[in-house]
């Protein structure tokens, strides 16, 4: 997509969303709350950890996640990184997430970025709840929702609360996925 064609779709949402009343932006609000509004997992058995060592902060959370997960019976399984896109081959294909309630990504930006990929790349099209627990360097993500600590994290997966978020693909020198080499799709 150009950057022309871009701009006249922004344009002509604009133009939409300003021709609409007050109650009908009203009601579009209450959608878009509705969607993000927390909602109650079923069950919170056994969470998987990919745990990123050398992310920013440099600090072993592992027992305090183990310990405060531990007693609310929840059993958790450690998977520790070992380099460069070894989360997003975790979450991709080493990890059996069918043994599991909750993915959870602890690191920083870039370990959340890994696994949240290489769960949307699985090829048997598996999904699974991601939750996140900030230990790196910026954690922007999770300041954006919220997640100021990694104990308030904690909290956030043992109340078991989920909310929906889009994820957007960016495709670089390319028109469609189709365009990309099969080899170069990571």
């Amino acid at each position: 997509m150009t950057f022309k064609v871009a701009k006249k779709q922004i344009d002509q949402e604009e133009d939409h969303y300003s021709a609409l009343s007050e109650a009908e932006l009203q009601d579009l609000t209450d959608l878009h709350y509705e969607r993000i509004r927390p909602r109650k997992l079923d069950q919170l058995n056994h969470v998987a950890v990919i745990f990123n060592p050398t992310s920013g902060a440099r600090r072993d959370i592992r027992q305090v996640i183990e310990q405060r997960l531990n007693d609310t019976g929840t059993r958790v399984t450690f998977f520790s990184t070992n380099g460069y896109m070894h989360a997003w081959r975790l979450a991709q294909v080493e990890i059996d997430i069918a043994d599991f309630d909750v993915l959870v990504a602890a690191g920083g930006d870039g370990t959340l970025h890994e696994v949240v990929n290489g769960l949307l790349n699985r090829i048997d099209g598996k999904r699974i709840p991601v939750a996140f627990i900030p230990n790196g360097s910026g954690n922007d993500t999770c300041y954006d929702l919220g997640l100021k600590s990694v104990e308030q994290a904690i909290d956030c997966i043992i109340k078991r609360e989920t909310i929906k978020l889009d994820v957007n693909r960016v495709i670089l020198d390319a028109e469609s996925i189709e365009d990309i080499p099969e080899t170069e799709r990571q």
